[in-house]
């Protein structure tokens, strides 16, 4: 995804009271940022890869999570991605063909 800056930049967010689990955070994120298609994606603790403490310029642990999809999943992603509750506030998104 292109942010507003230029820069890359990758779905997420924070995890909430409302989340039980960081997947279940991470799930929700995707479906604000990316539309209604994350439904049918799967977020689990198998596409767990890492963890990182940064202390600046604020103390946070970032998780993270790599999913593989088909490229049908991602075309119905990319397509929906306009419905997203979020669409457009956070990064512009760009999939090259």
């Amino acid at each position: 995804m292109m942010r507003f800056d230029g820069r890359l930049g990758f779905p997420g967010g924070f995890v909430d009271t409302r989340d039980t689990s960081l997947e279940e955070g991470l799930k929700r994120e995707l479906q604000e940022e990316l539309g209604p298609a994350l439904t049918t994606v799967e977020v689990s603790v198998e596409d767990y890869r890492s963890s990182q403490v940064r202390e600046y310029p604020q103390k946070c642990v970032t998780h993270f999570y790599i999913k593989e999809l088909k490229l049908e999943e991602i075309e119905r992603i990319e397509a929906e991605a306009v419905n997203a509750k979020d669409h457009g506030l956070e990064v512009c998104c760009f999939v090259l063909h």
